[in-house]
C-alpha cells in the first residue's frame, strides 16, 4: 500500500513539475513575442512623432480613441486581476503607426528599454506594447501600464530611487521623471493607480498576479 501511494505522489509531483515547465515555456514565448512586437513598432512610432503626422486616424485605421472606460471586470485569461477602470479624463494626442494610435514612447535607460505606448489600454493590447491608463504628460498624474514581461514591466522592481525615466510624446516633447518610490498593493485597493500626488506612475503585476507593483516618479524637467 506504501509503495503505490509512493508511487502515485512521484507520478503527482511530475505532472506538476511538468506543467510548471509548460507554463514558464508559455510565458517565455509571451515575452518573447511582446519583445518582437515592441520593437517592431518602435521606429514607426518614432518616425511618426519625428514628422509630427497622424495625429487623426489615416485612411484604414483599425482603431479610435475613446475616453470611455473600459470594463471594470474583463475577463483575463492569464488570470491575472483586472485593474479599476480610470476615470475618463482629458486625452493626449497621438500619433498613428501601423494604423495603431500611439501617445509617445518610454525609455528605462537603468533597464536598456526604449518601447512605444499605445494610446488605449486592454489586456490584448498590453501583450504587444505598453499602455496609456490615465492622466497626460502636461498635466501630471501620467498612468503606464504593462504586462509582467521582461521586455516591458517585469523588472521594475530592480529601479532604484533616482533612476531616469524618460516619456517623449505624440509632439516630440521630452518628459524626464526620477523614481521616487515603489509600491505593491493589492489589485482590489480601488484608486490606487491614480492616487497621490505623482507626476508618473509605471504599474505591472507581480508574479502570478497576485499583487500589482507600481513605481512612482516626479518630474525632473520638461518642455
Amino acid at each position: 500500500m506504501k509503495t503505490k501511494i509512493g508511487i502515485l505522489l512521484m507520478v503527482l509531483g511530475f505532472v506538476l513539475m511538468a506543467a510548471v515547465a509548460g507554463w514558464n515555456l508559455y510565458l517565455q514565448r509571451e515575452d518573447a513575442t511582446a519583445a518582437s512586437e515592441s520593437t517592431a513598432a518602435l521606429p514607426d512610432v518614432l518616425a511618426a512623432i519625428g514628422e509630427n503626422k497622424s495625429v487623426t486616424p489615416p485612411p484604414g485605421a483599425v482603431e479610435t480613441i475613446s475616453v470611455s472606460p473600459a470594463p471594470t471586470h474583463a475577463p483575463n485569461p492569464e488570470g491575472i486581476t483586472e485593474v479599476p477602470s480610470p476615470t475618463p479624463a482629458p486625452t493626449m494626442k497621438v500619433v498613428y503607426a501601423k494604423n495603431k494610435p500611439y501617445v509617445g514612447t518610454l525609455q528605462i535607460p537603468s533597464l536598456g528599454l526604449t518601447l512605444p505606448v499605445q494610446a488605449q489600454w486592454s489586456y490584448a493590447k498590453m501583450k504587444h506594447t505598453p499602455c496609456h491608463y490615465s492622466g497626460t504628460a502636461e498635466g501630471g498624474n501620467l498612468v503606464l501600464i504593462a504586462h509582467n514581461y521582461k521586455s516591458h514591466f517585469g523588472n521594475l522592481k530592480e529601479l532604484a530611487i533616482g533612476d531616469e525615466i524618460i516619456f517623449t510624446d505624440a509632439d516630440g516633447l521630452v518628459y524626464t521623471y526620477a523614481v521616487d518610490a515603489h509600491e505593491t498593493l493589492q489589485p482590489n485597493q480601488n484608486g490606487y493607480l491614480t492616487a497621490g500626488d505623482w507626476d508618473l506612475s509605471l504599474s505591472t503585476c507581480t508574479a502570478g498576479g497576485t499583487m500589482r507593483e507600481i513605481v512612482r516618479c516626479n518630474i525632473v524637467s520638461g518642455p
